[in-house]
Parts: structure tokens; sequence; C-alpha cells
């Protein structure tokens, strides 16, 4: 009995101390296992708040040192929709995030927001640079109407709907938010340290097409959806934390490991604009690991003095193309990246140049040079002898940051362009606006108003010529001038601006020329449409410099490449009446037309006559009994009906009056 006695006892005190060890607090060193990206967001860096795990540093957005105040652990980020601050990071493909590139991972932060009355803003997300479509939120509720957290996913097909938590903690107190997902896929959201009663679908089935992170707001090809409040101690885990280490996290804070050195890298070597006039200037821009030295050849050299913390960049001026080599040396280690800048000559004075599309690879435009396409597809368009933009079939965006062009408050230019509509689809639809703003470019359907000083050209799909159409004030219809745009003919544009207060609205007059005629006003001394009184939060108020030059095609029922753009130019001392550069060549380049064999039947009278062809392409078949004498007689035009389907066509001429004849093969235009 004794022996009996004290075995059980044994039993007994080994499983004592297996409980004792279940509930022992989490240590620091089980909560590093898989830490991502911790930002204290205690201190600014040059432009940047460093991450202190894997040196993936957040970017400023109009945020600074003096947006620091006392948070939950040292300093914080004071965040204001008014101001549209915001963090972010864009990511590279080898990096840990975006976190939803994981199966399983946790978010933890600390808020201190005001949630009612902040209708649908955000205090972290990831979305994608160059789509609008993918996000992962977590914000305010989606109509302000309680302090509530407010969750939306969506991609593509995958279903989306705003889900909102039964506690409210954005009650304008400090409150610990943990959002967790497993690796099945399960995901709960805990708010200080509680599982919330929100059941969250499962994650559905794929990979995220996410590329960036933020803090504050949502960045897609621009930021959009500030939120206004406190937020501090931001994390990340590759995994999922259990209850008892949220709450560890939200009592004793994230453990500080130390950053892991990344391998050095050049994250962006880029111009403002990949091709100058000849002679302008150009900014160079670069981001780099901020402990590496770094040159520029040929003709700059160490720039190590005008980075900060691996941020930088430089003016010069480009009399000839040429590639520019960015050198990042850190001890035993080198990297290089090359970016070139293609000087462009013949331009007039006093212009500079946006884009001329030559120099850009036909296809999508997305990612090209500086051009953001968020939605549908704009595209460059090789016509042989000259590269145009067009967009397929609407409901498309897209603009590129004017950088340095940027037009200031207070200052007046001249946005120049060609315009040409070809002659192959006179039926279908035509609606696309452009112009000049300082709006997010997010949907096309944020460019039918409110937007600055732009125009657009439109025709109904009973075909036909093309109307001009203008805003003149804030909430007015469209002014339109009628069948100013003739297919088959370019056309130059002059957009004059000057760039007013948004409260007085900027004013603008649309010129227009036919080619090789003197110009013609088409609007006169017109107000822009920027509501300084109806302020849309998500997208924020109108801005003071005019920053973007954007298309939005907002019809989709509209033909592929019906409307082709060239050749944009803004000039550089006030507003110009001239014209920067001769115009290229609309019309593509003609393939040759071969004769792929011929026949006569001698009892018909009849000539067989084979040639290669284009899909959808029509001819006309000319003839002539001799070369030196008579004239030519059209015998078919538009031929075969409804264009060819394949890469040859036969016709037979069945008027033949001896055994020879000469004939003459065309492409309709």
């Amino acid at each position: 009995m004794k022996n009996a006695s004290a075995s059980n006892l044994r039993l007994v005190g080994l499983a004592c101390a297996l409980l004792v060890a279940t509930n022992a607090p989490t240590s620091a060193q089980n909560l590093t296992n898989g830490l991502v990206a911790y930002w204290p967001l205690d201190q600014v860096q040059g432009d940047k708040t460093p991450d202190l795990v894997n040196g993936y540093d957040m970017q400023l957005n109009n945020l600074s040192a003096a947006d620091l105040i006392d948070g939950i652990r040292g300093k914080c980020f004071s965040f204001s929709n008014q101001n549209k601050t915001l963090l972010s990071r864009v990511h590279g493909a080898n990096d840990d995030l975006p976190i939803n590139k994981h199966a399983a991972f946790t978010v933890s932060l600390w808020t201190k927001v005001n949630g009612t009355g902040q209708s649908d803003l955000r205090v972290f997300s990831e979305g994608n640079t160059s789509n609008s479509d993918p996000l992962f939120n977590i914000g305010t509720h989606n109509t302000g109407a309680s302090g509530a957290v407010d969750l939306f996913f969506r991609q593509g097909a995958w279903p989306s709907a705003h889900i909102l938590t039964t506690a409210e903690p954005f009650d304008e107190q400090w409150h610990h938010l943990a959002f967790v997902q497993q690796d099945d896929g399960s995901r709960t959201i805990y708010i200080d340290g509680v599982a919330d009663e929100l059941a969250i679908a499962d994650k559905p089935a794929g990979n995220w097409n996410l590329n960036d992170t933020t803090i504050g707001g949502i960045l897609r090809a621009a930021p959009t959806h500030w939120v206004t409040g406190l937020i501090d101690e931001v994390a990340l885990w590759k995994r999922a934390l259990t209850p008892q280490e949220i709450n560890t996290v939200k009592t004793n804070g994230v453990p500080n490991v130390g950053t892991t050195p990344l391998p050095i890298e050049i994250k962006k070597f880029a111009a403002d604009f990949p091709s100058v006039a000849q002679g302008d200037k150009v900014v160079l821009h670069w981001e780099a690991s901020k402990d590496a030295s770094l040159s520029i050849s040929p003709g700059v050299g160490d720039v190590s003095g005008q980075t900060q913390f691996g941020v930088g960049s430089t003016n010069l001026a480009v009399n000839q193309t040429t590639s520019f080599t960015l050198t990042a040396t850190r001890g035993a280690e080198t990297l290089t990246a090359q970016t070139t800048v293609h000087a462009v000559s013949g331009v007039q004075a006093n212009w500079r140049l946006i884009e001329n599309f030559d120099f850009l690879p036909a296809g999508g435009i997305a990612g090209q040079g500086n051009w953001l396409n968020p939605e549908g597809l704009f595209s460059v368009v090789d016509l042989g002898a000259n590269k145009a933009l067009a967009f397929d079939g609407g409901d498309d965006l897209a603009a590129v940051p004017l950088n340095s062009l940027t037009l200031p408050e207070g200052q007046k230019a001249t946005l120049f362009f060609y315009v040409y509509v070809p002659t192959n689809d006179t039926a279908s639809a035509i609606g696309v606006n452009l112009g000049l703003t300082e709006k997010p470019i997010r949907f096309n359907d944020d460019f039918g108003g409110n937007i600055g000083p732009f125009m657009r050209f439109e025709r109904l799909a009973d075909g036909g010529t093309i109307d001009a159409q203008a805003h003149n004030g804030v909430g007015a219809g469209f002014d339109p001038v009628a069948d100013v745009i003739q297919p088959g003919v370019v056309y130059q544009v002059w957009i004059d601006v000057e760039n007013r207060a948004f409260d007085v609205g900027d004013l603008y007059s649309v010129h227009l020329a036919k080619e090789g005629a003197s110009r013609t006003t088409l609007f006169q001394d017109y107000v822009a449409d920027r509501d300084a009184v109806t302020i849309d939060p998500a997208l924020g108020a109108p801005g003071t410099n005019l920053t973007h030059l954007f298309f939005a095609a907002t019809d989709s029922s509209q033909g592929v490449n019906n409307v082709l753009f060239d050749d944009f130019y803004l000039s550089s001392n006030g507003l110009n009446t001239s014209t920067p550069v001769p115009s290229s060549s609309f019309q593509p380049a003609p393939k040759q037309i071969l004769i792929a064999g011929f026949t006569y039947n001698p009892g018909a009278k009849s000539f067989t006559l084979t040639w290669t062809s284009e899909a959808g392409k029509t001819y006309s078949v000319r003839k002539r009994d001799s070369l030196s004498a008579g004239a030519w007689t059209a015998i078919v035009s538009g031929y075969p009906t409804g264009g060819a389907t394949g890469n040859s066509v036969s016709f037979t001429d069945t008027g033949a009056t001896g055994n020879t004849a000469f004939y003459q093969i065309a492409a309709t235009p």
C-alpha cells in the first residue's frame, strides 16, 4: 500500500508540473517565431519609419516627425483624413510581405480612433498598386454609424461584403486589435484580447493579388480612405498567434528582436519621365539599402550625400539619349540598376514632353514608364511608323503622374496633344474623358465629374462624327460642340489651364485645329468642376496642385482602339499657342499584298486571282488591258463582304475579253 501511495503521489506531482508548464506566460522567444515585421511607430528616418525585424520600413505620406505624439508605448503617429496621411510599403517579390501571401498570419495593432462619423476609412490594409480590385481591409464602419470594426475583403469573384464586429473599439480610446487567420483559412478578430462574436467566412482558395501594405489608409494606384486617429505598435506574424500569445502582446508589447540585415538591394531607380525634349532636365529617383554607398554614371558620380536612409534624387539635363547606371556598394557587395532617358529632338521652345509613346513597347500601358492603369485596358498601339495610345472597349482608367511637371496653384500652362479617330469602325460608340487632375486614381466611375479641367470626346452608337464636350462649373452638365472630329483626320488640341484655388475653380479653355488648318476655340474661360463643398472622405478634398494627366473611357460598349492619342506636351512658361512637334502618322503601315497565284479559264474567259490578306480587311480590284494605254476600271470593291476570314482571298473576274489583262489590288482604307 505504501508503494502504491507513493506512485500515486508521483503521478499527481507530474500532473501539477504539466499544468504549471501549460499555463506559464508566453516567452518573448516564442513570440519572435514567425514575426515578419514590427513597426513601433516611434521615430522618423528620412521619409520613413523603421521596421525592427526585416527592415521593411514604411514610407511616410504627408507625415513627418511633427506627427509623432505619445502613444500606448512610446510614441505613435497621429493620422488625419484631411491631411491625407498614410504609411505605405510596396513589396518586392522575395519579401515576406504582404502578410496575406501566407496561409496563416496575424495582424496586431493598437488604435485610438473615433469611428462614429468616419465612413469606411482604414487603419490597416493590403492592396495592389496596379489593380484597384483586390483589397484586405480593417477599418471603420462603412457608413460611420458606430464604433464597430469593419472588415472588407475583395478579389474578383471572391465574395465581398462589409462585416462588422459586435464590440465597438473605435470609441476614441486605446484598444488592441488582432486579426488571426489559421492554416485552414478560418479567421477571427480579437478586441482587447477577446475573440469577437463576429463570424468571418473562411478565406477562399487561391492566392491574393496584393503587393503593398498600408497603415492609416489604402494604397492602390493612389492612396485613399485615410483615417483620423492614433495608431501604434503594428506587428505582423506569418503564423496564427494563440489567444494566450495575443494577450501577452497586448500586455507586454511586441518583443524587439533586432533587425535582420536584408541583402543589398536597389528597390527603385527611375526617371520621372522616360523621355524628355532634348536639352530638358529630368529627375532621377532611387531607393536602395540605407547602409549602402551610391553613385550614378555617366556624369553624376557619388550621390551618397544626396541620399537619406537609402532614398534620394538628382536633377540633370539630357542632351542625348543616355542610359544611367546606379551602383550600390556595401562592403564587398555591389549591385547595379539601369534606367534609360530618351532625348527627343525637334521640340519647339517652351514645351516639355509628357509622353510620345515611341519608346514604349506595344501592349498594355500599366507599369510602362510611370503609367498607371488600375482598371480596364489602355494600350500602346504600334502603327508601324508611329506609336499611340488607345483603349479597349471602355470602362478603362489610366493616368500618368506629372511629377516635375506638376502644375502648382496660381500657375498657367497649356496641355497639347494629337487625336485621331480611325475609319475602320464608324458605328461604335465613343466616350472618353481626359485632362488634368489631382484626384486619386482609383476607378473610371470617379472620373465623370468633380475632376478638374478636362474635356470629353463622344460619339453615339449611331455612328458618324464625334462631339467635343466640357463642364462649366461644379454640378454643371456637359456643354457639347457637335461634329468637331471627323474619322480619318488628324487634329491638334490645346487645353489652356489656370490652376486656381479649388473653391474658386480652375479656369480653362479648349482649342482645336484640323492638321494644316487654323485653330478654333471650342470652350472659352470655363470653370472646372472641383467641388469645394461636398467632400468625399474616401477620396479627400481637392488638393492645390494638378498632379496627373488622366484618361477615363467611361462607357463599356465601345469599339477597340477607336480613338488614338499621341504627343502629350505641357508648356513651360505660361500658355502657349504653338505646335510642339509635327504629327506622326496615325495610319497603320500597310502590309504588302502578294499575288499568291492566278489561273485563266479560256472557255469561261475568266481570270481567278489569289492574294495574301489580313483577317477582317476588304479589298478593291481594278484592271486594264494594257499597261501603256487605257484607264483603270474598277471591277469590285469592298470584297469579300464582311472582310477576309483568313490569310488569303480569291476573286474570279468573269468579264475577261481576252487572254491578257493587268490587275491592281488594294486594301480598302
